[in-house]
């Protein structure tokens, strides 16, 4: 089991980069296109690599749940008490809600319950939480005065980047939408068109005390973002952070 957990704890860490570049890649596709920035398209193939890295990721995250559950049969949901293992059914989650987005979603089948998933991507990078809980463990002796703020800090990046790419998933169909007015979509555009532009916005949303200019014209635009900033605010910018 332990080569096996080390080689998915590697490969886990490499997929956030991964997820970061294909969803910056989206939106700047999107902003090239709707002409909100000067640049060239990128090449066709960079599309294709990034296709074939995440289909390579989710090959091996699929095969590696299947070698568990056929291993460990019983002991893979329960542990010795015969309690569920909460991580394990959540990651098992992770992993058939991105096999269904990829080979679903990518086969063509124009199915509304399918867009629901588009938005569940952010929740991949939750997976680091499995790497990072066995890396607890080995630096606790050294770093106990540090660790308490480092995790803390670790937990709220990981918010905010779920936060960034969310926003930038859903949002990019505005942006594109040219029934919106031109100073809306380039609003949206220059604050969440890109992961790099939607995890900036986040991170100052989050600490500047601001974060009334980050979120009204995108709920003017659609007020079923006011929950969603709403909860945001509550628990991550106030009782989180504060």
């Amino acid at each position: 089991r332990g080569p096996l957990d080390v080689g998915t704890s590697i490969l886990i860490l490499l997929n956030i980069p991964l997820m970061i570049a294909s969803v910056e890649f989206s939106g700047y596709s999107i902003g090239v296109s709707a002409g909100f920035l000067a640049g060239q398209p990128l090449p066709d193939y960079v599309a294709f690599v990034l296709l074939v890295l995440e289909h390579s990721f989710n090959a091996f995250f699929v095969a590696e749940l299947l070698i568990r559950i056929v291993v460990f049969r019983r002991r893979f949901l329960l542990d010795g008490h015969g309690r569920v293992l909460k991580y394990t059914l959540f990651d098992t989650f992770l992993i058939c809600i991105t096999a269904a987005d990829l080979y679903l979603s990518g086969s063509g089948l124009k199915l509304d319950m399918l867009r629901p998933l588009r938005f569940l991507r952010p929740l991949r990078t939750l997976r680091a939480l499995r790497v990072f809980g066995a890396l607890r463990v080995l630096v606790n002796s050294v770093f106990a005065s540090f660790l308490a703020m480092f995790w803390s800090m670790m937990l709220l990046t990981i918010v905010m980047l779920m936060a960034a790419l969310y926003l930038c998933i859903s949002l990019s169909p505005a942006i594109a939408d040219e029934s919106l007015d031109l100073e809306t979509r380039t609003w949206i555009f220059n604050m969440y068109g890109t992961t790099a532009r939607s995890f900036s916005s986040v991170f100052e949303l989050t600490f500047s005390g601001g974060w009334p200019q980050y979120t009204r014209t995108v709920v003017d635009m659609e007020p079923a973002y006011f929950l969603f900033f709403g909860v945001y605010i509550i628990f991550v910018v106030f009782a989180m952070f504060r």
